[in-house]
């Protein structure tokens, strides 16, 4: 078999397309670093609990509003180190000459055992997103006490992984065991693509309610918000064999069986929040997506052969996958209800350190399980000229449960950049890389 497959194979591993999944809200900017903590500078908040509108204006401020609020990509991807040695020192063993049959049967078992394990664990994810120029944009409401958010993002989630399927040096076919042409070395073994991309359009209203307590100490207001979301979400997912990948024209078909594939559903989410702000402290929940909105997948398998040929052997591949219940031809996502709970403490002036915890797991567009926990601490500047610092430690409690320490800082009080590094660490060539990084950059303005 060509060395190209295993190299495709062992590359899938730590490659990716484009921050980790779409978050039970959508955390942007400086919140990769802070966590599902709304803070009143940092307009990106009232991407975050619907109440945190009302935070971000000082009350001798009429708007404010984002340049571009954030532009990011982030990347995931498997644990490589159990299989690139493997299937590197397979691959010589594939392309030798005169094998005898017990050492092509020994060599056969060795990496179908691999391909199991890669099913198992190898992938590659990542996620992008794109900034909607002027948004958000927060107004204080005339004869109201509270303040309007108008706002709008995009972002796109792609995640690859392996469908498995023995070698065989055997010249019929059964199941997905084919000898094709005169190659020794034959498998159905593909990627599988998975796909969403995501516009979303709020509109969202929040004020203080309430005075509480008399005591000092914890005397502060009840905030409420509330948010309506329209979604308009493309998903899509596609099957792609090893042996069609080394095709000239292989680009094209992904990009035209992706295309083809995608669905696209407009729903509407509606979110709710309240946070209790105090002199040195607040606490807040959100509920995020109360309706639970449902979207569907193109599906797979279907209609094979009105395909292109290409097109076509990967739709027969699917269908092959569908029938031993590797993966489902039709699927819906459903974005689930989260509730969330943050707090912040300031210490002294300008310095304060936050907490924020997804109270329960959901699954985000492509079937990954999240679950986000977040420590973070701030220090904002008085000082022209000296940018805000923050700094946060970030877990999925679900899923793979890899985590992140991230960075960021403010300057002028307009340009953000934050960046994150996994401290999950895989090794590749003798080489040790983290499982996770990423970055954002933004610029906004208050008046």
């Amino acid at each position: 078999m060509r060395k190209a497959l295993f190299g495709l194979l062992s590359g899938s591993l730590i490659s990716a397309l484009s921050i980790n999944g779409f978050a039970s809200i959508f955390a942007h900017g400086p919140h990769q670093t802070l966590g599902h903590v709304a803070q009143s500078q940092q307009l990106s908040s009232v991407a975050l609990n619907p109440a945190s509108g009302w935070l971000v204006l000082d009350r001798d401020e009429s708007m404010r509003f984002s340049y571009l609020s954030s532009f990011g990509l982030a990347f995931e991807y498997g644990n490589a180190e159990n299989f690139t040695e493997e299937l590197d020192e397979l691959a010589d063993l594939l392309d030798e000459d005169n094998i005898t049959l017990d050492q092509a049967d020994d060599t056969l078992d060795r990496f179908n055992k691999v391909i199991a394990s890669l099913a198992e664990e190898g992938y590659f994810r990542g996620t992008g997103d794109l900034p909607i120029p002027a948004l958000p944009a927060v107004f204080k409401m005339p004869g109201t006490p509270g303040n309007v958010v108008v706002d709008a993002d995009s972002m796109l989630l792609f995640k690859g992984s392996v469908l498995s399927a023995p070698f065989s040096t055997t010249g019929s076919c059964q199941d997905l065991i084919c000898l094709v042409d005169d190659e020794r070395y034959e498998t159905k073994t593909s990627l599988y693509i998975k796909g969403a991309e995501l516009l979303r359009l709020s509109v969202g209203y929040s004020q203080p309610v309430r005075e509480m307590w008399t005591n000092k100490s914890y005397q502060g207001s009840v905030i409420m918000g509330g948010r309506l979301n329209i979604f308009r979400l493309g998903l899509s997912k596609q099957v792609i064999t090893i042996d069609s990948i080394e095709d000239d024209d292989i680009s094209d078909v992904i990009v035209d069986d992706y295309v083809d594939n995608q669905e696209i559903t407009t729903e509407f989410g509606l979110d709710v929040g309240v946070i209790y702000l105090a002199d040195r402290f607040q606490i807040g929940l959100t509920i995020a997506n109360i309706n639970e909105p449902e979207f569907e997948f193109g599906a797979v398998g279907v209609d094979c052969t009105e395909k292109e040929t290409s097109s076509m052997n990967n739709c027969f591949a699917a269908l092959d996958f569908v029938n031993q219940g590797q993966i489902d031809s039709q699927e819906v996502y459903t974005m689930s209800a989260v509730s969330t709970l943050e707090g912040s403490v300031r210490l002294i002036a300008g310095w304060q350190v936050s907490a924020s915890m997804d109270l329960g797991e959901y699954n985000d567009p492509v079937g990954d399980e999240v679950q986000w926990m977040s420590f973070s601490t701030a220090y904002y500047t008085t000082i022209p000229m000296m940018p805000d610092f923050r700094a946060g430690y970030r877990k999925n409690l679900a899923g793979e449960e890899l985590s992140t320490v991230n960075f960021g800082l403010t300057l002028g009080g307009v340009f953000n950049a934050d960046f994150n590094v996994g401290l999950e660490k895989t090794e590749v060539d003798g080489s040790s890389y983290p499982r996770q990084f990423g970055f954002s950059l933004g610029f906004e303005k208050s008046f």
